[in-house]
């Protein structure tokens, strides 16, 4: 299967959860940081309740209580508030989908030019990945189908489709080159995510 392994080292997670824990195990040590690191998940949902609120709003702005009930939604779902008091890095994964969703958006409302919003909105579908390996390269593929239902042109499209590829590659190249560098060969996101693209 291709990327399960290389020879006997495996790469099973992506960085990003371990990035975001790291402060608090350096500040609490190992043990004292799981009360810190749940009280920043829970953080990390009203977050999620706030974005998934917003962009209620931006999605369906003739219905006034769209933006209130998507946050009840988020703010009541089970398995996110499960998910939240346990160390996975499914809390960050899921704010920082929302989050690029959201700029994803508000790129689309501000015309779709090639700015620091666009910049913003790729790093944080980058940052996204970089805690889940499910987005594989999905992120580029995001922007340039934007553009292009957007009835932009299709050289407008190919730019945007091109540029949002190159910031990808860009962002995820410390991942892919220190997979390099460890296990010898082109891992571009954990060894076993051909499970992930499948």
């Amino acid at each position: 299967v291709l990327f399960r392994s290389v020879g006997a080292d495996r790469a099973w997670e992506m960085p990003g959860t371990a990035l975001f824990y790291a402060p608090f195990v350096w500040f609490a040590g190992a043990e004292a940081a799981i009360a810190y690191i749940r009280i920043a998940q829970a953080i990390l949902l009203c977050i999620q309740v706030a974005i998934a609120s917003s962009l209620a709003g931006l999605l369906f702005p003739l219905y006034r209580n769209a933006g209130m009930i998507a946050g009840l939604v988020i703010a009541l779902y089970p398995f996110l508030i499960f998910y939240q008091g346990l160390l996975l890095s499914e809390t960050l994964f899921t704010t920082l989908m929302l989050a690029g969703v959201f700029t994803l958006y508000r790129w689309r409302e501000r015309g779709m030019v090639l700015d620091a919003g666009f910049v913003f909105a790729v790093a944080l579908f980058v940052a996204a990945t970089m805690t889940k390996a499910t987005l594989t390269f999905l992120t580029p593929v995001l922007f340039g189908v934007t553009a292009f239902a957007a009835g932009l042109s299709w050289h407008r499209g190919a730019k945007i489709f091109a540029a949002s590829t190159a910031l990808f590659c860009l962002f995820m190249s410390p991942w892919w080159l220190q997979n390099a560098i460890v296990l010898q060969a082109f891992v571009p996101f954990t060894t076993s995510s051909s499970h992930n693209l499948y």
